[in-house]
């Protein structure tokens, strides 16, 4: 027992050490724990990077757009404001600001002005004013941008943003089939324009092609270029359709090729009418050539509407006499319909028919909407285009006829 006692006792000095120097390692663990911590912390903090809010409501290009775009040679249709939030990284900074953007849609002043024509120069003038600029071409027109250098960085951002857009049928039919009207608009008066005689290239026709408003383009066939013209119309946005040759009261006056006549019978009436239409496949509806016999007749007209019922295209009654039945019939097979309010070049001077526009202007802001019909010539384009402020200040909006459709 002695012995075992002495053997115990000599053991208790090292494990009194041991414990000393286990007690000694875990206090330096710990306190190697808190640095570590705390130097995580710092680097954590030291990648945090500080907000800078950036107030960038004052840039400008100082250009005077309200009286630029008039001296350019367009009309200013509307301007849209709008904002949107941006951030970006640079360094140990995080920028922050609002582009502010202007939505400029122009109406071209004269025929074949483009803004191709402008943005070339204005840029170059806002170079040598050690403007910063970035200028994008779109497919409606052009975004010009204003850059500035982030502070502290070689970097740039797009501070202000303007587009424009040129106004052209297609444009404006866009726009008017994807985005909700406003109140407003909802309410504007409507106006369709109608040109009649198409199948010939010429100046009046080049002009009118141009137009930058919805027109609707009613095209002989077995013209010339009636294919042509056609096709043409619809790229650019107008609305086509079949002028439609038919009987005059003056049988003693042809109404051209591809005629109906009160002497056909219910199957050369289809047969004429479905070949007019393949001549011409893009067309969305017809009206009337002459007609002033034809139009009067109802076996006629309701073999002409049954083809119409079966094509799923629509009437315009060009409306030559009062006798015409075509309202009556178009009820009677269920096809959409539409009558002329107003010939506006049956006297071929250029201040008689823009009086005339004015007077279909009128109607449509009487009526809530108007139907008008002019013939390729070039009064009738010059009219059109010399009237475009006064019908951008009327608040009356141009349509393609089919927007004016009884549907029964």
């Amino acid at each position: 027992m002695r012995g075992l006692e002495k053997k115990q006792r000599q053991h208790t000095p090292g494990l009194i050490w041991a414990g000393v120097v286990f007690a000694l390692a875990s206090i330096i663990g710990i306190i190697l724990l808190f640095q570590w911590n705390d130097l995580r912390a710092e680097e954590s903090q030291a990648h945090v990077p500080s907000f800078v809010v950036m107030e960038l409501s004052q840039i400008d290009l100082g250009v005077d757009w309200t009286q630029f775009w008039p001296d350019a040679g367009f009309l200013v249709l509307s301007k849209e404001d709008a904002a949107s939030k941006h951030a970006e990284r640079a360094g140990d900074q995080l920028f922050t600001w609002n582009e502010e953007v202007e939505e400029w849609f122009l109406v071209p002043a004269q025929p074949g002005a483009s803004l191709d024509q402008v943005f070339p120069q204005l840029v170059a003038d806002l170079l040598s004013k050690d403007q910063r600029v970035v200028l994008e071409r779109t497919a409606e027109g052009y975004s010009l941008g204003s850059l500035v250098r982030l502070p502290g960085a070689n970097q740039y951002i797009t501070a202000k943003t303007w587009r424009f857009y040129q106004v052209n049928p297609l444009v404006m039919r866009n726009a008017e089939g994807t985005e909700p009207a406003d109140e407003l608009a909802s309410q504007a008066p409507r106006l369709a324009v109608v040109i009649d005689d198409w199948g010939y290239d010429s100046l009046a026709a080049r002009q009118l092609l141009d137009y930058p408003f919805p027109l609707t383009i009613a095209v002989l066939p077995y013209m010339p270029a009636s294919a042509k013209i056609a096709n043409a119309a619809a790229e650019k946005g107008h609305e086509v359709i079949l002028h439609q040759p038919m009987e005059p009261l003056d049988t003693a006056i042809s109404p051209g090729p591809g005629a109906i006549y009160l002497t056909m019978n219910e199957d050369e009436i289809r047969t004429q009418l479905m070949a007019n239409l393949q001549h011409l496949p893009v067309v969305a509806g017809l009206n009337n050539h002459m007609g002033s016999r034809a139009t009067s007749d109802t076996r006629v007209m309701q073999n002409v509407f049954e083809v119409l019922r079966d094509t799923e295209l629509f009437f315009l009654d060009s409306y030559t006499i009062h006798t015409s039945v075509a309202g009556q019939v178009a009820e009677e097979y269920a096809v959409p319909y539409a009558v002329n309010d107003l010939f506006i070049d049956n006297i071929n001077e250029e201040e008689q028919i823009m009086s005339q526009i004015r007077q279909g202007i009128e109607l449509a802001r009487r009526k809530g909407s108007a139907i008008i019909i002019g013939h390729v010539r070039i009064n009738t384009a010059q009219a059109l285009w010399r009237m475009l402020p006064e019908i951008i200040t009327s608040g009356v909006q141009l349509v393609p006829v089919s927007a004016l459709l009884q549907n029964h």
